[in-house]
């Protein structure tokens, strides 16, 4: 259902890959800088990255459980979530979407808490110091690091989106609720500029960037296979053509 995306089919995973690099960026470069700095300086700043990075993570995550909620809602509104349940089970798509969302945002905040404690510490150490109960006992790690891991791969395991979407991602649901094959939802411009225009700005601005899912002539998937049998026997007859002469 491409026409109720918030942003361009072909540009959401390589906004949220382009997000993610950014944030795996500062968190290298901080955890450099506060290990091996030679300065004081140096390794508050690396600290501050770290902080920064674990701040972005969170934002991240509050952009992509925005814009699911926004495709959810325009889902429901359409009627798409309960009409097509047994094409593309877009509900139970989202449903685990949202739960592994919400754990590993828990697994982020109790990392964000707990590093901003460990950062506010200067050793050595005194007597006098107060350390956050997070750093002091093991189980917070293992509860809200370790558990909240497990829990998820485990629901990725059990209810993987490709148990509810189409084997091939070019078939779609057009307005009307009919299924229809198009192109392959990928980005095929430049590394480059997929890299510093991830949302394709450019091409909104030269107007190239097209709506392809709104083309009325594209085939259905029944028409799309029967296209693909006649071309294969077209192919399979010039072959066999030539090989007689």
């Amino acid at each position: 259902m491409p026409h109720l995306s918030p942003l361009h089919p072909h540009r959401t995973l390589t906004f949220f890959l382009g997000l993610s690099v950014g944030v795996e960026v500062l968190t290298a470069n901080g955890a450099a800088q506060s290990i091996t700095g030679k300065t004081q300086a140096k390794q508050d700043l690396g600290k501050a990255l770290l902080k920064a990075a674990l701040v972005l993570q969170l934002a991240v995550m509050g952009i992509l459980l925005g814009v699911a909620g926004t495709y959810h809602r325009r889902a429901a509104r359409a009627g798409i979530l309960t009409k097509h349940a047994g094409k593309a089970d877009i509900k139970n798509v989202l449903i685990t979407l949202y739960c592994s969302c919400g754990l590993i945002t828990i697994r982020t905040i109790y990392r964000t808490v707990e590093y901003f404690a460990a950062a506010a510490l200067h050793p050595p150490y005194t007597a006098d110091e107060s350390i956050s109960p997070l750093i002091r006992y093991e189980w917070f790690f293992w509860v809200f690091e370790s558990m909240l891991m497990i829990v998820n791969s485990a629901l990725l395991n059990w209810r993987h989106p490709g148990k509810y979407l189409p084997k091939r991602n070019n078939i779609f649901l057009r307005p009307d609720g009919t299924e229809r094959v198009g192109e392959e939802f990928k980005d095929k411009r430049p590394f480059l500029l997929v890299l510093f225009d991830p949302l394709d700005l450019l091409g909104l601005v030269l107007r190239t960037d097209k709506k392809w899912w709104l083309d009325e002539n594209l085939p259905t998937p029944a028409e799309a296979e029967a296209r693909k049998a006649e071309e294969q026997r077209e192919a399979g007859a010039k072959e066999s053509s030539s090989t007689r002469s």
